[in-house]
């Protein structure tokens, strides 16, 4: 009974609080600047181009230099890539192939950026701590670079969470005479250049078990993992095509409270106003997608019925990883899955209708190391109990919770999918009840209801507080919404029931 009281009056008062906005989680950080110092100790601070190595243009050498605002980063980085462009348009070196080495910065960051470091800061960007390297050949010319930092740059990289991080490069295998033209990263300039720091961080990351694409006639190539998508004139076996990714994720055993699809672009070719990428369900059966069987069926499945998330690419600055968010409809689809893979497609929405105009995403990732991975934060002390009830629509509210229920430690619990500007009645139990309710289930014990509550116009309710200390170790709450939806069966949409457990 005493655990029982302090588990309720322990929790009244905090979610009774203000809400608070829920972090996100970064995994592609664009540069905050990027430039080169050239042999003399200058630097332009109005440019961002960063060729390096022997241009025989100007200054003959150049060094160059990235920076990224981690302040947003609120968790440990597992792994970090650093994501350049090589824009020339042919391999502008003597050499077969050229080194390029990413070193620490320990030139002060108003001097590295203002152009006053010198030629002490030239030295600095070539020389220290290496964080990673790249052999750089023909085959890299129009192409992204991607350089996996060490356990050194990784260390850094965590030392930065919270604050600036900088980066240097230099070419390491020039032949020292300045007549000889060594050098990459032309016309790197603008939007054109875009940089990139991707990190994975403590968020659970799961590649792809299988990717590939149907082209409108209903054909499939189960040996081919290309996964391109849109309007392609030029391509040899059809014009237009649709993607599709698969993915295991039968390891999951805790609520799944955010999820994105992260993939790699390669190329892209579009409008100048850009392009939208949607993300749907796939009902074709896994056996006929990915045996190449599905045929026109599987054709329209990739880009129509539920919707998941979406993307627009712009022109420029698209960048290497595109990572849509996706929604509430595909995170109750994940938490449902229930150690069956999920497997989500993907088509351009906005093509043009004409099959003579390029416009295409993702082409050129046949046989090539992609990134191509679902990115999901697992909230491990917290436990999906099962679906809700629908509502106007056909949406299924979706509960979710972030926090380690650790005395003090900030705990989130959002509402997504209900009706927006609805009653909501927020249950709290210290038992799993799991009965029928007005054609639903009724997860927990009605220990505690608060309400009504306003849903928001984007569809949320969001709470945020402080853990209460003094809560048993092992100790489980339960926890759902009931919303008064007139396009419910009775009157009433519910969320899925979640539990969550001290540790």
């Amino acid at each position: 009974m005493k655990t029982r009281t302090l588990l309720i009056l322990g929790l009244v008062a905090v979610l009774l609080g203000l809400a608070l906005a829920a972090p996100l989680a970064a995994q592609a950080i664009p540069t905050t600047d990027r430039g080169y110092y050239d042999a003399t100790g200058a630097h332009d601070p109005t440019s961002t181009g960063y060729r390096a190595g022997n241009a025989l243009i100007g200054s003959t050498y150049r060094r160059n230099f990235f920076t990224f605002d981690l302040s947003g980063i609120d968790e440990s980085v597992t792994a970090a890539t650093l994501m350049v462009w090589n824009r020339s348009t042919t391999w502008d070196s003597v050499d077969s192939s050229e080194t390029y080495v990413v070193y620490d910065v320990a030139t002060p960051l108003p001097d590295l950026l203002a152009g006053t470091g010198g030629l002490a800061c030239y030295d600095d960007l070539g020389t220290g701590t290496t964080f990673g390297s790249y052999i750089l050949t023909a085959l890299d010319v129009e192409s992204e670079i991607l350089i996996p930092l060490n356990a050194a740059g990784l260390a850094a990289v965590n030392g930065a969470i919270g604050g600036d991080f900088a980066l240097g490069g230099a070419f390491t295998t020039l032949d020292a005479d300045p007549a000889t033209e060594e050098n990459a990263f032309a016309d790197t300039v603008g939007s054109g250049g875009a940089a990139q720091l991707i990190l994975q961080t403590s968020a659970q990351a799961v590649d792809a078990l299988d990717r590939g694409w149907y082209e409108i006639g209903g054909q499939h190539l189960p040996e081919n993992e290309n996964y391109i998508v849109g309007n392609c004139p030029s391509c040899p076996i059809s014009d237009y095509f649709r993607n599709f990714f698969v993915f295991d994720v039968g390891g999951v055993d805790a609520l799944v409270a955010g999820a994105t699809l992260a993939v790699e672009r390669r190329t892209y070719y579009g409008h100048l106003a850009g392009e939208t990428y949607d993300v749907f369900d796939i009902t074709t059966p896994l056996g006929a997608l990915l045996g190449g069987t599905g045929g026109l069926a599987a054709y329209a499945d990739l880009g129509a019925g539920l919707s998941y998330g979406s993307y627009d690419i712009l022109i420029p600055g698209t960048p290497a990883l595109l990572e849509v968010p996706l929604n509430a409809t595909a995170l109750t689809a994940l938490n449902e899955a229930g150690g069956l893979p999920f497997a989500v497609g993907g088509a351009l929405t906005s093509l043009d209708g004409d099959p003579a105009t390029a416009e295409q995403l993702f082409g050129g990732t046949g046989g090539a190391p992609n990134v191509t991975q679902l990115v999901l934060d697992v909230e491990v002390q917290w436990t999906y109990l099962g679906a809700g009830l629908a509502g106007t629509g056909g949406r299924v509210p979706l509960l979710t919770a972030t926090g380690d229920m650790l005395g003090g430690d900030l705990v989130t619990l959002r509402l997504d999918n209900a009706l927006p500007g609805a009653d909501a009645y927020f249950v709290l139990g210290v038992a799993l009840l799991a009965a029928p309710f007005k054609f639903g289930v009724m997860y927990p014990s009605p220990d505690l209801i608060l309400g009504p509550l306003t849903v928001g116009p984007a569809g949320t309710i969001e709470f945020g507080f402080s853990w209460p200390t003094g809560i048993p170790s092992d100790a489980s709450l339960y926890y759902q919404y009931w919303i008064q939806d007139p396009g419910g069966i009775v009157g009433f949409a519910a969320s899925n029931g979640l539990q969550s457990t001290t540790p």
